[in-house]
């Protein structure tokens, strides 16, 4: 009774749609939960534009529609709801019966995305034809990394697509993470000042969405990964023979400083002396000076050709391989 007695006041145009058949009880319920916490004369403006393009193909993506448009029409008090609930994050455990149970965790769903994404990639990894389904392994996996096994380290790459105005501050409009929904607009900006983020921000137009431009990634795609490797055929610091192809991808100019993803600023290094370039970063220095780096420095000034710099100046030079040459 409480329920009718709502959505007759609160969404009178959504009562009139499940009445012509546009939408189906489902859709109604979603409506009310999700405008729950909005002010009444922000009600109608959300479930207007919503109702007009019908009821979706599916009740997820009719949800994400109600969602987009409360963070456009009440993007302030959206942001605030959303810091409200952030301190609510728990993680819960429930019986179940034979002598099962369910571990369940309520975060940003940006967090919990980047969460599922690693376990389901990590899931896929592993050895097929053992009799267990995806989500048995899956589940393994989520076990495994909760209980400290070393399970590797798996970028996982997260598509924000953002207004340009949104980005620099000039409007609210939200995000939209594709495959979850979207997020607002103060988030969007937050992820994309961490600088050890790795998502990628594809860039639209506010009036017309095309696309404007799609920003560097932290790691390379297996397409650039291949041309770099092929391009040095081995680990690019002097004297070091190991194969290219089993050696990690190295920016020359460090991501956190605020190198690119482009070929000309990746080189293949092997994982014992990438290690050793971790290293290299910074001493400390006097108040007003910028840091000094110290140990091995590379600079490349053309794709391939590497001038490296020892701890006691020296410089060395690694060129690519020329597959033409006899």
């Amino acid at each position: 009774m409480a329920f009718a007695v709502r959505v007759v006041r609160r969404l009178p145009g959504a009562v009139k749609a499940l009445y012509d058949g546009a939408i189906d009880l489902a859709r109604l319920v979603a409506l009310d939960r999700l405008t729950a916490q909005l002010a009444d004369e922000l009600v109608d403006a959300v479930a207007t534009p919503v109702l007009a393009k019908g009821g979706r193909p599916s009740l997820a993506a009719f949800e994400q529609a109600v969602r987009r448009r409360i963070l456009r029409v009440d993007p302030h008090g959206s942001q605030q709801r959303r810091e409200k609930a952030e301190e609510g994050r728990r993680v819960e455990m429930r019986a179940e019966p034979d002598g099962m149970a369910r571990l369940a965790l309520l975060f940003p769903a940006e967090q919990l995305w980047a969460v599922w994404a690693r376990i389901s990639h990590l899931a896929r990894g592993m050895r097929a034809g053992d009799g267990r389904s995806f989500d048995q392994r899956r589940a393994d996996v989520a076990y495994g990394l909760l209980m400290g096994a070393d399970l590797g380290r798996v970028p996982v790459e997260m598509q924000v697509i953002v207004p340009v105005e949104t980005l620099l501050g000039l409007a609210e409009n939200p995000g939209e993470i594709p495959g979850l929904g979207p997020i607002p607009a103060e988030v969007v900006r937050q992820m994309s000042e961490e600088p050890l983020c790795t998502w990628r921000q594809i860039l639209t137009r506010r009036d017309s969405g095309e696309l404007v431009d799609v920003s560097d990634r932290r790691f390379p795609s297996a397409a650039l990964a291949r041309k770099v490797r092929a391009r040095n055929t081995t680990c690019t610091l002097p004297g070091c023979d190991q194969p290219a192809v089993s050696a990690d991808i190295d920016h020359s100019v460090s991501w956190g400083d605020g190198g690119k993803t482009r070929e000309g600023n990746l080189a293949p290094v092997c994982r014992r002396h990438h290690r050793m370039m971790g290293r290299r970063k910074r001493h400390p220095s006097p108040m007003n000076e910028s840091p000094r780096p110290a140990g091995w420095q590379m600079q490349q000034g053309a794709p391939g050709h590497i001038t490296w710099t020892t701890p006691t100046g020296a410089q060395h030079h690694t060129h690519p391989d020329n597959y033409t040459a006899e």
